[in-house]
């Protein structure tokens, strides 16, 4: 039992190495003999655990909206990710180099742009957030969306119309996490008081690409990924 255990460990491991490494180096659709290389020297084994590696992609606010919305998280519990705002909820890839090529082309065709916090808002006794206003967010959204579904598995490809329902918002507590509804009557009244003393918002300057390398481990930062359009 403990060598099974040690081996999955080391397999997991191994393969979050590999995807992290040739995402850094960026490699180009012309090398893709990359992947069929990797078949050959990795056990069938190893790449049935990578082909199940979770990703999400979120805008992350900057240091002071960051650490204030972390400061009323922590004082009621652990929202077991750190402030962001999702633009892709968690999906399985199926071709992680094309996905993230796919990502980095639409944000080299924006260019930092603003978002407001304007109230808190909550999803039924399920989720309470800080809403978000941004049409160029939505419009990002949208063309993200629409560029990375063909490299992800299952249903995901099969819901164009979720730009339609993309209600983008900066997360507070969820419910499944542990915080309770005295919890979040608690947070708002201390969101509330932030959002009053003056106008919250900030300039979205890049995408933050997060994974999760095991199946009962926590999210992690992947990459961040610019936005860089020329003037």
């Amino acid at each position: 039992m403990f060598f099974t255990h040690a081996l999955l460990l080391c397999s997991t491991s191994l393969c979050h190495s590999l995807q992290l490494f040739i995402s850094l180096i960026n490699i180009p659709k012309e090398t893709s003999y990359l992947r069929p290389l990797c078949k050959c020297f990795l056990p069938d084994f190893i790449l049935h655990l990578c082909s199940f590696m979770k990703y999400f992609i979120g805008v992350v606010p900057p240091g002071n909206i960051y650490e204030t919305v972390l400061n009323i998280q922590k004082q009621f519990g652990d929202n077991r990710l750190e402030p962001h705002i999702t633009l892709r909820p968690p999906v399985t890839v199926s071709d992680e180099i094309a996905w993230i090529a796919a990502i980095e082309k639409v944000c080299n065709s924006f260019r930092p742009f603003p978002i407001c916090l304007p109230d808190t808002g909550n999803f039924g006794n399920r989720v309470l957030f800080i809403d978000v206003q941004s049409t160029h967010l939505t419009n990002l959204h949208k063309e993200l969306i629409t560029a990375i579904q063909p490299f992800e598995e299952g249903d995901a490809r099969q819901q164009p119309q979720q730009h339609e329902s993309f209600h983008p918002h900066l997360t507070l507590g969820r419910g499944w996490c542990g915080f309770t509804r005295e919890d979040f009557a608690a947070m708002k009244i201390l969101a509330h008081e932030y959002l009053a003393k003056e106008p919250v918002a900030f300039e979205a300057k890049f995408l933050r690409v997060y994974n999760k390398p095991s199946g009962k481990g926590r999210y992690e930062k992947m990459k961040d990924v610019p936005f860089q359009a020329r003037l």
